[in-house]
């Protein structure tokens, strides 16, 4: 049981979860196979600076482990990832990338400003956010046999409690923020179009 908590943890992880998202987006915007891997390999090197950080983090102490599940911990991530977010943004800007991408970084950035607010009051739990957010635009931007995805919602919530990282109402309240946040924020790109 712990054995398929930490796999669908990993799997599920927030840096991981970016693979796929660009991708997918990339592709629903442009519909070249080739500029999605091209963009998605510029990510991994902007998510591999995230995954650095808190690695040397948990090496040298300022965090208790890879999730940063502590929630005092996070103060010093948030900061960190909406820079590099936001690099990211400037990046695709700068390079003429598709317009999709950038909005969807600086979108997530917001989101990410909003869910350290949010973890002032309570830790909400960000696999699942991440998990629920890509979903819901997955299922958005692609619709049909896609919302078979939402059976891994309750699946990442359940590893996150077994893992001891969150409580039932942190893992809620990180699956009611990933979806209104995508939910307002496609509803901002459309107004925007």
């Amino acid at each position: 049981m712990i054995l398929f908590a930490n796999i669908l943890t990993w799997i599920l992880h927030p840096v991981v979860l970016t693979i796929p998202a660009v991708f997918l987006l990339t592709y629903y915007s442009t519909g070249s196979t080739q500029t999605s891997y091209y963009w998605t390999f510029i990510s991994l090197i902007f998510s591999g600076l995230v995954a650095a950080f808190v690695l040397i983090g948990v090496k040298k102490g300022f965090f208790n482990n890879i999730d940063v599940s502590n929630r005092r911990q996070r103060v010093i991530l948030y900061p960190f990832v909406i820079s590099v977010v936001l690099l990211f943004a400037f990046f695709i800007y700068s390079q003429g990338g598709p317009v999709n991408l950038t909005m969807g970084a600086i979108l997530f950035v917001v989101a990410l400003i909003i869910l350290d607010m949010i973890n002032r009051k309570i830790k909400a739990s960000i696999h699942v956010a991440s998990v629920c957010a890509i979903i819901t635009g997955v299922i958005y931007l692609y619709g049909g046999v896609t919302y078979l995805l939402l059976l891994l919602i309750p699946l990442v919530a359940w590893a996150r409690i077994v893992k001891k990282r969150h409580t039932p109402q942190e893992t809620i309240v990180g699956a009611v923020c990933g979806i209104l946040l995508t939910v307002i924020a496609v509803n901002i790109v459309q107004f925007i179009r």
